[in-house]
């Protein structure tokens, strides 16, 4: 159980941004079958420059507890709801020693909008600028298990969260080694 207003960094863990983000389905539900938050974070990080790469794949974190909320919706709620994304943020950033600067960044921003404006091309099937060609991005999906033919998913919820999960895992661990590497000065 979380405090909406006051998340507490300590009780959060990957495995339930994983679960959940694994089952929060992007553009409010109106994709032909079901294309997650983790999914698309995982793409995120894919298009994001290395350095923050990590920050981009927990850039929706916060959608693991607030849900993905359409912009007309955000901007009804505001100022609230900017807030609290916010204050999830934080938490997030201080539970898996993630940069806020970095999650917040222009570079983000840009791999987020890079992937979004994708999403409409190759999963919502408008005509979008997509600025990733569509090979890559079946690539993509091939390399980590995401089949589509078509509209037809050849891959399971639990499948998008094992494969989430472990990235989650290797950016941690990722993390805890180059930090380890700069305080031993190797």
């Amino acid at each position: 159980m979380f405090d909406l207003l006051r998340p507490d960094p300590k009780l959060i863990q990957l495995s339930d941004i994983a679960h959940h983000l694994a089952r929060v389905c992007r553009w409010g539900g109106g994709t032909p079958g079901h294309y997650s938050v983790a999914e698309h974070s995982l793409r995120v990080g894919w298009v994001a420059p290395k350095k923050f790469a990590r920050a981009a794949r927990v850039h929706d974190g916060h959608e693991f507890v607030l849900h993905d909320v359409s912009e007309p919706l955000r901007r009804l709620l505001s100022p609230v709801y900017p807030w609290l994304v916010q204050q999830w943020d934080f938490a997030i950033c201080e539970a898996l020693d993630v940069d806020y600067d970095e999650l917040t960044s222009d570079e983000v921003c840009e791999a987020d909008e890079t992937v979004r404006l994708a999403e409409e091309s190759f999963i919502l099937g408008r005509q979008a600028p997509a600025l990733i060609d569509e090979t890559s991005w079946s690539l993509a999906s091939c390399r980590w298990g995401f089949h589509r033919s078509g509209f037809l998913e050849r891959f399971s919820i639990a499948h998008v969260e094992a494969v989430f999960l472990q990235q989650l895992i290797d950016d941690v661990v990722d993390a805890a080694e180059e930090k380890a590497v700069s305080v031993c000065g190797r």
